[in-house]
């Protein structure tokens, strides 16, 4: 209690020090510009080079266990790989850019958390069946423990191999969101005006910082990074490197929260298109479109650049967009902000986030997936609550109430099912205070 006390202190005496970062990145698409012209090849011989391969090839590098190859276009890459993948026990894919900063589910990517140094690539990839179960990409993470990002879309074959052993070790596919979380809730350092194509080894070279740093991305198109620090003193050795024209803020997921508009009384087609020509005088970053619980009509939080595009969106309150008169408020009605939610009940108790996430992504884009533990469980049996971005995608996951999930027949609910229910009474007999002795 007393190290999680004082870590809250050393944050909060942190952050007086070090401003907070007004960038926000979270609507920022990853470039695979280059991940679509590159090839990855594991198990290559140590006299691997640009002649062994045929074809236009612009560079040829090192990148961990794996040789990259850049061509010149995306199609010499797809060639490359149906080429030599499997020749002489080599593993070759397309390479991929990871998305970092993504906010929800992202069908089709996993990854294995820690596994050990002895296992290599190719060994997962014989295990995983990888053939077979249309692995496109594998690679290991630029992170301080050793995470494997996957890309598959056969997900119940991915999952079939839970559980499997290889050398002393279990194989465990997790949701990358679950990754993505853990790397930007705290101790992330946004470091800006980086020179342009710096890359992760230039830019820890700049820092003069590489053991602490538990994984950095870097955002070509701001000329900016994101580190991950593994505690405050690694983040203060960020911070006082000697490049005076670097510029240094804490980041959180979405930095602008405060310049942010709530509109209601839209009409029930509209989306988020909509909202960003009527209010195209106004510099925005990301909108959410909600359906209002209350009146059935929709509702949308409005995320402003700064402070002054916050005060021109406020005074579009009681404009017209789509035949109705909306409304723009600086803050929630009732301090609410209305969720695109469903509830889950009578679901397995093995259930997890994962086959959640993999039963209802066709509903739509995924924000979070919360079961909650020792709660909500009757008969034996869970719930869970799903968030989605859109609207639109509640009425397709109430279609799916009645099927099955790990053999049991699920409920999905609009509304939360357990609300207002009364908790249950502790069993067992009551605790009798002592009587007083008497004198």
């Amino acid at each position: 209690m007393k190290n999680s006390q004082q870590y809250q202190r050393d944050l909060r005496k942190m952050a007086s020090v070090i401003p907070q970062a007004s960038l926000d990145l979270s609507s920022v698409e990853v470039s695979q510009d280059v991940a679509e012209r590159s090839i990855l090849i594991y198990g290559a011989p140590d006299d691997f080079d640009s002649k062994n391969i045929k074809g236009n090839v612009s560079e040829v590098s090192k990148k961990g266990d794996a040789v990259v190859v850049i061509f010149s276009t995306p199609k010499e890459a797809s060639k490359a790989v149906k080429k030599y993948h499997g020749k002489n026990g080599m593993v070759v894919c397309k390479d991929f850019a990871p998305p970092i900063l993504v906010t929800g589910h992202k069908p089709d990517l996993f990854f294995l958390r820690d596994v050990p140094d002895e296992i290599s690539i190719q060994d997962l990839w014989l295990t995983l069946d990888g053939d077979e179960i249309q692995l496109t990409h594998i690679s290991v993470l630029t992170t301080s423990s050793r995470h494997v990002m996957l890309c598959c879309k056969e997900h119940e074959s991915l999952l079939s191999k839970n559980g499997t052993r290889l050398k002393n070790w279990r194989i465990k596919v997790e949701l990358w969101n679950d990754l993505c979380f853990l790397m930007t809730h705290k101790n992330v350092v946004l470091v800006e005006n980086l020179p342009e194509d710096s890359t992760v080894d230039t830019v820890k070279q700049l820092l003069g910082v590489r053991d602490g740093i538990k994984y950095l991305e870097v955002v070509t198109s701001h000329n900016c990074a994101l580190v991950y620090c593994q505690s405050k003193p690694i983040i203060d050795l960020v911070v006082n490197c000697n490049e005076s024209t670097l510029k240094f803020s804490l980041y959180k997921q979405v930095a602008c929260f405060k310049n942010v508009v709530f509109t209601g009384n839209l009409h029930e087609t509209t989306k988020d298109l909509d909202l960003i020509k009527h209010f195209k005088d106004c510099e925005i970053t990301k909108v959410i479109v909600r359906l209002d619980s209350r009146t059935g009509l929709k509702r949308a939080s409005i995320y402003l650049k700064d402070e002054e595009n916050f005060k021109k969106a406020v005074k579009m309150n009681g404009t017209e967009l789509l035949g109705q008169t909306i409304s723009v408020e600086s803050k929630p009605v009732n301090n609410v902000v209305e969720r695109n939610r469903v509830f889950i009940t009578d679901l397995h108790r093995g259930t997890t986030k994962l086959h959640v996430c993999l039963t209802f992504q066709d509903c739509g884009h995924i924000i979070d997936v919360f079961i909650p533990k020792q709660k909500n469980i009757v008969n034996f049996k869970e719930a869970a609550y799903i968030e989605f971005r859109d609207s639109e995608a509640i009425g397709k996951a109430l279609g799916k109430s009645g099927m099955k999930l790990r053999g049991m027949r699920f409920n999905v609910h609009a509304d939360d099912p357990y609300e207002g229910r009364k908790k249950r009474k502790r069993s067992g007999v009551k605790h009798q205070p002592k009587r007083l002795k008497e004198t």
